[in-house]
């Protein structure tokens, strides 16, 4: 195991090593006046994201102003230490600079984010918050107010589960809430624990002039409590008329089978596992028509669809299982195998 562990170490030294220098190659032959950042986009479009900096790097206050349209950008320091903005339309394959002027206060920018005890909203998405700090409801305020969560699921968006021995063990049912919004981002975090975790800190946070929701799950996990447990994160979408597609590191395919092994329509092996698949980056959910969701899962690739898997050793696979709705279940452990990645 250190074997093997090592090796996946030192490969991500060696890549880091090499991207750094490279960056720092190019970043050299940049022209600047003055102390300048510079945000790279290695995509093939362009791109808006979040760019996120240490504070140290700067200056105690400052400006900051884009380099090609001379316009002020918003900035936002956090509580860590560190500072984060928006860089807009950074071109594909290429890069864009942001100028940083010294002043002896930080620019007031007032946040068009509003959160209260029970609610985070921005232009794009409003999201409504139970006392546990589940999700319980996403309106689409782009898309007429349309409803993102299933609230017919049996739990609610962004719950964690644990099924020990194949049966519901725990769920967070109390949880502490704080919410923040500044003159780039919004969050609710929430506190909390469930049977089998140490500690468990769910965030969700909007964006100014992001049209999208990130979810950070930080689960600290317990003494092992049963010969299987499994742990996961619920995402139940409502999307009509749903289909589902995910990527693979060769392409995208349709979740679902049939027992003919002819029909065109199906794109997974008959008698192939339905209870996991393995999302490379993203799934998509939509109505086959004009409204969607994508759920990207950075970290926690392997998903169960319409269903939590509670374990091959306890309920089999049903390898004629189609999911009936495009609910997501993120695994966020299990005990069931082992990986060749050990702590």
């Amino acid at each position: 195991w250190r074997w093997k562990r090592n090796t996946a170490i030192a490969s991500d030294v060696a890549s880091t090593k090499v991207l750094n220098e490279s960056m720092a190659a190019i970043g050299s032959r940049i022209p600047a006046s003055g102390p300048t950042i510079v945000v790279y986009n290695n995509l093939s479009w362009t791109r808006s994201d979040l760019v996120t900096l240490e504070q140290k790097q700067l200056p105690a206050h400052f400006s900051l102003t884009d380099g090609e349209t001379g316009t002020p950008v918003r900035y936002q320091k956090s509580d860590d230490g560190t500072v984060v903005f928006v860089a807009g339309n950074v071109p594909g394959h290429g890069y864009k600079t942001f100028k940083v002027t010294a002043r002896d206060s930080d620019p007031v920018a007032p946040p068009s984010i509003t959160a209260t005890a029970s609610t985070l909203e921005n232009k794009y998405f409003k999201v409504t918050f139970d006392q546990a700090g589940n999700v319980t409801s996403i309106l689409d305020k782009q898309h007429g107010n349309k409803e993102i969560v299933d609230t017919a699921a049996p739990q609610p968006l962004n719950q964690y589960v644990l099924y020990k021995e194949g049966a519901l063990a725990g769920q967070v049912t109390t949880a502490t809430l704080a919410a923040s919004a500044g003159p780039v981002l919004g969050c609710m975090s929430a506190d909390g624990t469930a049977t089998g975790l140490d500690s468990l800190r769910r965030k969700v946070v909007l964006y100014d002039a992001l049209p999208r929701i990130d979810i950070i799950n930080d689960a600290v996990k317990g003494k092992q409590i049963a010969n299987v447990e499994m742990g996961y994160f619920a995402f139940p979408l409502k999307v009509d008329n749903f289909m589902l597609r995910h990527e693979m590191p060769t392409g995208d395919m349709k979740p679902g089978v049939t027992s003919d092994i002819n029909d065109p329509n199906t794109e997974q092996f008959f008698t192939s596992s339905t209870a996991f698949s393995t999302v490379n980056r993203w799934i998509d959910a939509s109505n086959q028509r004009d409204w969607g969701v994508t759920f990207a899962a950075l970290n926690a690739p392997l998903v169960s669809y319409g269903r939590p898997d509670i374990g091959v050793s306890k309920g089999g696979w049903d390898t004629s299982y189609n999911a009936p709705k495009p609910w997501i279940y993120s695994m966020a452990f299990n005990n069931e195998w082992q990986t060749n990645f050990q702590k």
